[in-house]
Protein backbone atom coordinates (compact mmCIF):
# COMPACT_ATOMS: atom_id res chain seq x y z
CA UNK A 1 0.00 0.00 0.00
CA UNK A 2 1.43 3.35 -1.02
CA UNK A 3 1.16 6.15 1.54
CA UNK A 4 1.43 9.78 0.51
CA UNK A 5 1.39 12.85 2.73
CA UNK A 6 0.04 16.12 1.51
CA UNK A 7 0.04 19.37 3.49
CA UNK A 8 -2.09 22.38 2.66
CA UNK A 9 -0.41 25.49 4.09
CA UNK A 10 -3.58 27.61 3.91
CA UNK A 11 -5.80 25.25 5.91
CA UNK A 12 -3.13 23.79 8.19
CA UNK A 13 -4.36 20.28 7.42
CA UNK A 14 -2.28 17.20 6.88
CA UNK A 15 -3.85 14.44 4.81
CA UNK A 16 -2.41 10.95 4.73
CA UNK A 17 -3.64 9.55 1.45
CA UNK A 18 -4.32 5.84 1.66
CA UNK A 19 -7.47 3.76 1.28
CA UNK A 20 -9.26 5.71 4.05
CA UNK A 21 -7.93 9.27 3.51
CA UNK A 22 -6.95 9.94 7.11
CA UNK A 23 -6.79 13.50 8.37
CA UNK A 24 -4.48 14.87 11.07
CA UNK A 25 -6.29 17.61 12.97
CA UNK A 26 -3.66 20.26 13.65
CA UNK A 27 -4.24 22.95 16.26
CA UNK A 28 -4.81 25.51 13.47
CA UNK A 29 -7.35 23.27 11.73
CA UNK A 30 -9.12 22.55 15.02
CA UNK A 31 -9.16 26.28 15.76
CA UNK A 32 -10.90 26.94 12.43
CA UNK A 33 -13.33 24.13 13.25
CA UNK A 34 -14.15 25.70 16.65
CA UNK A 35 -14.60 29.13 15.08
CA UNK A 36 -16.98 27.64 12.49
CA UNK A 37 -18.95 25.84 15.24
CA UNK A 38 -19.28 29.12 17.14
CA UNK A 39 -20.34 30.97 13.98
CA UNK A 40 -23.05 28.35 13.42
CA UNK A 41 -24.48 28.77 16.93
CA UNK A 42 -22.72 26.04 18.88
CA UNK A 43 -21.98 22.33 18.63
CA UNK A 44 -25.64 21.34 18.87
CA UNK A 45 -26.66 23.48 15.90
CA UNK A 46 -23.65 22.80 13.66
CA UNK A 47 -23.91 20.04 11.06
CA UNK A 48 -21.13 18.51 8.93
CA UNK A 49 -22.56 20.12 5.75
CA UNK A 50 -22.74 23.60 7.24
CA UNK A 51 -19.28 23.20 8.79
CA UNK A 52 -17.86 22.22 5.39
CA UNK A 53 -19.43 25.29 3.81
CA UNK A 54 -18.30 27.71 6.54
CA UNK A 55 -14.76 26.32 6.87
CA UNK A 56 -14.21 26.35 3.10
CA UNK A 57 -11.50 23.66 3.08
CA UNK A 58 -12.03 21.39 0.06
CA UNK A 59 -9.93 18.51 1.48
CA UNK A 60 -12.35 18.02 4.37
CA UNK A 61 -15.01 15.42 3.74
CA UNK A 62 -18.35 15.13 5.47
CA UNK A 63 -16.95 11.97 7.09
CA UNK A 64 -14.03 13.93 8.61
CA UNK A 65 -16.35 16.64 9.90
CA UNK A 66 -18.97 14.22 11.22
CA UNK A 67 -16.38 12.28 13.20
CA UNK A 68 -14.69 15.40 14.57
CA UNK A 69 -18.02 17.02 15.47
CA UNK A 70 -19.10 13.88 17.36
CA UNK A 71 -15.86 13.84 19.35
CA UNK A 72 -16.15 17.58 19.99
CA UNK A 73 -19.74 17.23 21.25
CA UNK A 74 -18.76 14.36 23.54
CA UNK A 75 -15.89 16.43 24.93
CA UNK A 76 -18.20 19.38 25.54
CA UNK A 77 -20.77 17.14 27.24
CA UNK A 78 -18.14 15.56 29.49
CA UNK A 79 -16.75 19.00 30.29
CA UNK A 80 -20.10 20.32 31.44
CA UNK A 81 -20.98 17.17 33.41
CA UNK A 82 -17.65 16.78 35.20
CA UNK A 83 -16.10 20.19 35.64
CA UNK A 84 -18.62 22.95 34.99
CA UNK A 85 -18.32 25.90 32.62
CA UNK A 86 -15.02 27.40 33.85
CA UNK A 87 -12.84 24.37 33.09
CA UNK A 88 -10.39 23.54 30.30
CA UNK A 89 -12.05 21.86 27.33
CA UNK A 90 -11.62 18.09 27.86
CA UNK A 91 -11.63 17.44 24.12
CA UNK A 92 -8.82 19.90 23.51
CA UNK A 93 -6.83 18.67 26.51
CA UNK A 94 -7.14 15.07 25.26
CA UNK A 95 -6.09 15.88 21.70
CA UNK A 96 -3.31 18.28 22.65
CA UNK A 97 -4.93 21.43 21.30
CA UNK A 98 -5.47 23.12 24.65
CA UNK A 99 -5.59 26.89 25.13
CA UNK A 100 -1.85 27.18 25.81
CA UNK A 101 -0.97 25.45 22.51
CA UNK A 102 -3.72 26.96 20.35
CA UNK A 103 -2.95 30.48 21.51
CA UNK A 104 -5.01 33.50 22.33
CA UNK A 105 -7.51 33.04 19.48
CA UNK A 106 -8.53 29.62 20.77
CA UNK A 107 -9.13 31.09 24.23
CA UNK A 108 -11.32 33.78 22.69
CA UNK A 109 -13.23 31.22 20.62
CA UNK A 110 -13.77 29.07 23.71
CA UNK A 111 -14.95 32.09 25.72
CA UNK A 112 -17.35 33.08 22.93
CA UNK A 113 -18.76 29.58 22.79
CA UNK A 114 -19.29 29.55 26.56
CA UNK A 115 -20.93 32.98 26.32
CA UNK A 116 -23.31 31.69 23.63
CA UNK A 117 -24.21 28.69 25.79
CA UNK A 118 -24.93 30.99 28.75
CA UNK A 119 -27.05 33.24 26.53
CA UNK A 120 -29.01 30.23 25.30
CA UNK A 121 -29.65 29.01 28.86
CA UNK A 122 -30.67 32.52 29.88
CA UNK A 123 -33.18 32.72 27.01
CA UNK A 124 -34.62 29.35 28.07
CA UNK A 125 -35.01 30.63 31.64
CA UNK A 126 -36.80 33.75 30.41
CA UNK A 127 -39.19 31.59 28.38
CA UNK A 128 -39.93 29.42 31.42
CA UNK A 129 -40.55 32.56 33.50
CA UNK A 130 -42.99 33.88 30.88
CA UNK A 131 -44.85 30.60 30.89
CA UNK A 132 -45.03 30.58 34.69
CA UNK A 133 -46.25 34.18 34.73
CA UNK A 134 -49.05 33.28 32.31
CA UNK A 135 -50.06 30.37 34.54
CA UNK A 136 -50.02 32.64 37.61
CA UNK A 137 -52.18 35.23 35.83
CA UNK A 138 -54.64 32.55 34.72
CA UNK A 139 -54.83 31.15 38.24
CA UNK A 140 -55.36 34.65 39.69
CA UNK A 141 -58.23 35.31 37.27
CA UNK A 142 -59.80 31.99 38.18
CA UNK A 143 -59.56 32.73 41.92
CA UNK A 144 -61.00 36.23 41.37
CA UNK A 145 -63.98 34.72 39.56
CA UNK A 146 -64.52 32.22 42.40
CA UNK A 147 -64.43 35.04 44.96
CA UNK A 148 -66.96 37.08 42.97
CA UNK A 149 -69.30 34.09 42.78
CA UNK A 150 -68.96 33.50 46.54
CA UNK A 151 -70.05 37.07 47.41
Amino acid sequence: MVLQRMQNQESGSILSVDANLRLKWTSELHQRFVQAVIQLGGADRATPKTLKRVMGIPELTLYHLKSHLQKYRIGKKQESEVCGDDSVDIYEAHYGNGPMIGGHNLQIAHALELQMEVKSKHEEQIEVQRHLQLRIDTQRKYLDSLLKKAH
